[in-house]
């Protein structure tokens, strides 16, 4: 819908907004099909297999009927990381990015989670599990470009991956990470992180 000539969305009564992509949960808005209860619905949507994100939205003072709503339900993926060598067998039938790459002396279980998009924003991803690594992000070009990426250190974690706060019986209180940006690669640097860390962009 995002390449769709105006007319046609006029013609529709949809607007473009800001377009998602990752794994949602569906909302039907029409009667079910009788053949008994077929569980929740899920979608998984790649903007680069399925001609871009999912981005239409009627307009407030249109007629158009929605059948069906998105909420992002957000996916995670662990690989264990020895230096700078992790592997990880995607599933065949799923097309996957890798944007996160990561190097650091020890070995740890390092996890990267797609969260519920902010207002405003493209992604969300939390990495947890990291020791004492350098992280290149590689987020979308503009976003880089524009400054509106952030890092954000969420709670430092032990030896069994459980949340421990800054201070002795304190709370984790998330704050901001400085980052080197790499224009020319469309590229973040972060140097020796050891915390949960979450990126919007």
């Amino acid at each position: 819908m995002a390449t769709a000539a105006p007319r046609v969305r006029d013609l529709l009564g949809l607007d473009v907004a800001d377009p998602v992509e990752g794994e949602f949960s569906v909302d039907v808005n029409t009667e079910p099909d009788d053949v008994g209860d077929t569980g929740e619905r899920r979608l998984q949507h790649g903007a680069v297999i399925s001609a871009g994100g999912i981005a239409a939205i009627p307009r407030p003072d249109s007629d158009a009927r929605v059948v069906a709503t998105v909420e992002g339900t957000g996916g995670e993926r662990e690989t264990f990381l020895r230096g700078d060598t992790s592997s990880y067998c995607f599933d065949r039938t799923v097309q996957h990015e890798v944007r996160v790459f990561a190097r650091q002396p020890g070995e740890s279980y390092v996890r990267v989670k797609e969260e519920k998009t902010p207002t405003g924003m493209h992604r969300c991803l939390t990495i947890t599990g990291l020791q004492d690594a350098d992280v290149t992000l590689y987020p979308y070009p503009e976003n880089l470009a524009d400054g509106s990426l952030s890092v954000i250190l969420t709670g430092q974690y032990d030896a069994q991956g459980e949340p421990t706060p800054a201070e002795p019986d304190g709370p984790l209180v998330p704050r901001g990470v400085a980052y080197e940006a790499d224009l020319d690669r469309g590229a973040v640097l972060l140097r020796n992180v050891s915390d949960t860390i979450t990126v919007n962009w």
